[in-house]
């Protein structure tokens, strides 16, 4: 057992852990250079395929993600369709949830139970991806894989300290106060921040060693917005979730449901329809995430946590707190309905209707914006403008209304391939431009060619799933601050230049070459 008498102090904990972490297997190599090099835009499609095929078994498993409801939902047969349609971060997730589940079940915590532990991550992981859902989230995708991972620390720590498995153990039913504190007890950590230094050593991704770190603070402050709401997301899950965990602890109902009542949402947040909702969904994830246990809904801890006191005082008190419910759902309705106009107004000023990506003066506004801020920094970036082959044609032969979808799906593709960081918009009919931050003539060379590969290498689908083949051309230009500063304009006369040249030829990528 471990000595609580005479605590250890922060550096004797760390070199312990340092020390029990170098005897557990290490994952496959191949799995951090897919995690790391699926962003890095020099990298091309062959590459990244290879990568990933020399990882046992991800080939399979990620077509089968990208088949399910939960990554695109089409029966997609190449790793080179997946790679190309699902994008980096969304790639990025599934290897590290793949990375994490490899790992935590090689690791032997005999008597610690597994099944207990992995039954609370599948409904960890059911929740996040519910609450997702009805806050808005970008992805809810990236909120299932958090919400699955996040607590996978514990387990970690059973495998490091098997001298105190069954206090971990007896731990899993108290509240998460409670429980934290004995995690911190043994391993000098709790099961979060155990987490999110092994995320760090491992060098994974920053957003999600972030978000299963900070899950369990109250106010998480992160600097990047995203990952600060995706904490919030999967910390509400495991709020919501500790009420099962903890067969309805009353401080675990209580911590649920102020924090429930805390983020904000785009519609208002049903304690008990989030349960039903993820209950709904939690086999096709355990199906999906290859989970072979069973997490029960047991919705009577729900149903109590509902029941507060004051409501049973009278029937008197219990018509005005209807009244006052009622009230409630107006304004919360009125408030959504405002919201919604809101956002619908902003998105008609910065949002192109059909494609949905950025329009042609928001696009040309922010470009101007973002080359002045970029030219004062050593690194080089890039413009790159596609244009469809021959797309009047579609028009012509299917009518306009199947010619917007084309643009639609063509847009989507191109979009799936940039970074979080690249900035797209349509600039004319069936002219897309991307401005790519950081990414010299080489790598956007390659970015335009992964985004030609993503428009060749398939045909689209009208809404009758008849199938359209296209082409397209790219034409790109670099601006590099330390050669002179260059504006907009110029930058996208350059790029045009580019595209005209690719346009002679067709279906290929031309650079703009600066006079010698």
């Amino acid at each position: 057992m471990s000595d609580s008498t005479h605590p250890k102090s922060a550096s004797s904990f760390a070199q312990d852990a340092k020390a029990r972490f170098k005897q557990l297997p290490r994952p496959h190599e191949g799995l951090f250079r897919v995690i790391r090099g699926v962003e890095d835009t020099t990298a091309s499609l062959k590459t990244i395929a290879n990568w990933i095929k020399g990882v046992p078994d991800l080939e399979q498993f990620l077509i089968a993600y990208a088949r399910s409801p939960y990554g695109l939902g089409r029966k997609y047969q190449s790793l080179a369709q997946v790679t190309v349609t699902l994008g980096a971060r969304p790639i990025q997730a599934i290897c590290t949830y793949f990375l994490l589940h490899r790992f935590v079940n090689n690791l032997d915590v005999t008597p610690f139970s597994s099944d207990d532990l992995w039954a609370e991550c599948l409904r960890r992981g059911a929740l996040a991806y519910k609450i997702a859902q009805s806050a808005g989230y970008d992805d809810p995708r990236e909120a299932l894989i958090v919400g699955l991972t996040q607590d996978l620390g514990v387990h970690i720590i059973a495998a490091m300290w098997s001298e105190d498995r069954s206090r971990l153990q007896a731990s899993l039913r108290m509240p998460a106060s409670i429980r934290l504190q004995e995690e911190t007890r043994i391993s000098g950590f709790n099961h979060a921040v155990f987490l999110k230094n092994i995320g760090a050593a491992w060098r994974l991704n920053p957003w999600f060693t972030d978000a299963v770190g900070s899950h369990h603070l109250p106010n998480p402050n992160l600097a990047d917005r995203r990952t600060n709401r995706l904490t919030q997301i999967c910390g509400l899950a495991d709020n919501i979730n500790e009420i099962f965990q903890s067969r309805g602890n009353p401080e675990s109902v209580k911590l649920a449901v102020q924090n429930l009542a805390k983020l904000q949402s785009r519609s208002p947040l049903d304690l008990e329809a989030l349960c039903l909702g993820a209950q709904s969904e939690i086999r096709e994830i355990a199906r999906d995430f290859h989970i072979s246990v069973e997490a029960p809904f047991d919705m009577q801890f729900i149903e109590k946590a509902l029941q507060t006191p004051d409501r049973t005082h009278s029937a008197e008190y219990q018509h005005l707190a209807d009244q006052l419910d009622a009230v409630s759902r107006e304004r919360n309705e009125l408030k959504r309905l405002l919201d919604r106009a809101y956002n619908e107004l902003k998105a008609l000023r910065v949002s192109d209707p059909i494609t949905e990506v950025t329009n042609r003066d928001y696009f040309l506004r922010a470009l101007d914006g973002a080359v002045q801020a970029l030219s004062r920094q050593e690194a080089p970036f890039s413009l790159v403008l596609v244009n469809l082959d021959d797309f009047t044609e579609i028009n012509t032969k299917y009518g306009y209304e199947i010619g917007d979808e084309i643009l639609k799906q063509y847009a989507r593709r191109v979009a799936t391939i940039l970074r979080p960081s690249d900035l797209i918009g349509r600039i004319g009919n069936d002219t897309l431009a991307v401005l790519l931050r950081e990414a010299a003539a080489d790598g956007g060379t390659i970015a335009a060619r992964r985004c030609l590969a993503a428009i060749n290498g398939r045909p689209f689908y009208t809404p009758e799933e008849k199938a359209v083949e296209m082409t397209a051309s790219f034409g790109g230009a670099t601006a590099i601050p330390s050669q002179g500063t260059v504006t907009g304009e110029r930058l996208l006369a350059m790029a045009e230049s580019a595209l005209r040249e690719a346009k002679n030829r067709k279906n290929t990528v031309a650079w703009y070459q600066r006079p010698a």
